[in-house]
């Protein structure tokens, strides 16, 4: 049997951080465990992405997840991964939505 795809349905509030030259990070609002992420950059810019299991996490321009301008994506986050970090790719900030849920 094939793994079936869902449409993406969200389980808690929409949150939203400034992706700037300094790291900023986002606590999901929402721990059942491994889980959908949605993340909106909704900015021009690029931005970079972490996901972590400490309040520590830090996003680099360097070493994590570049995500477009623009864009939307759904990523998994594991259980203990309570923590999502952005940084932006330029000096012009994006704001950053993120919606923890189930699906595509």
């Amino acid at each position: 049997m094939g793994m079936q795809e869902r449409a993406f349905r969200p389980l808690a509030a929409t949150q939203t951080a400034t992706a700037t030259a300094s790291s900023a990070v986002i606590t999901l609002n929402n721990t059942m465990g491994t889980r959908a992420v949605r993340i909106a950059n909704v900015g021009a810019n690029a931005i970079n992405v972490q996901i972590g299991t400490a309040t520590n996490v830090a996003a680099t321009t360097t070493s994590s997840l570049v995500m477009l301008g623009n864009t939307v994506e759904v990523f998994t986050a594991q259980v203990g991964e309570n923590y999502i970090a952005v940084i932006a790719n330029t000096t012009t900030g994006s704001v950053v939505y993120t919606t923890v849920g189930e699906g595509l």
